[in-house]
């Protein structure tokens, strides 16, 4: 063997610009070995962060529940009008498209996620129906993020 710049090198089975752990036939047992014990605590060390970020959370913390979570949006936003929530998409005359796309997402929404009208009263503008659909689900979505940073916070339940 020889050390040429920090490197150990052979010069008997190998060419001599090439360093001996390259070939892992060449490469000792014993280094073998103690490649595979680094390897495996590398993993395990990675499945202990999840548990210390547990161990972190105040005592009685429970996640965060989804669909209660939803719900209760959904039920803050049961008495809310287009107009109520800030006309978000704003109106070109008199936010009766939007007012129906909005109404229309509220009650359809819970129980297919649809914006399609209902065939009478038909919306003048399609486009602003749309909006007022988007507004409804972006809203929902907004309160549902809400919820979720008051229950990380311990504000809410």
């Amino acid at each position: 063997m020889t050390l040429i710049d920090g490197r150990v090198l052979t010069t008997s089975t190998q060419s001599f610009d090439r360093p001996a752990f390259n070939n892992l036939t060449m490469m000792s047992p014993n280094l073998k070995i103690f490649i595979l014990v680094v390897m495996a605590m590398s993993v395990v060390a990675c499945q202990r962060r999840s548990d210390e970020a547990a161990s972190m959370r105040p005592p009685g913390f429970t996640p965060f529940d989804e669909n209660i979570g939803r719900q209760r949006a959904l039920d803050e936003l049961s008495k809310e009008t287009y107009e109520s929530i800030g006309k978000p998409y704003g109106c070109k005359e008199d936010c009766r498209d939007q007012s129906l796309g909005f109404e229309t997402a509220k009650a359809r929404f819970t129980i297919d996620g649809s914006c399609d009208w209902p065939e009478n009263p038909a919306p003048k503008d399609e486009g602003a129906f749309m909006a007022g659909c988007n507004a409804y689900v972006e809203a929902v979505n907004a309160r549902l993020e809400k919820l979720r940073r008051e229950h990380l916070e311990g504000k809410a339940p």
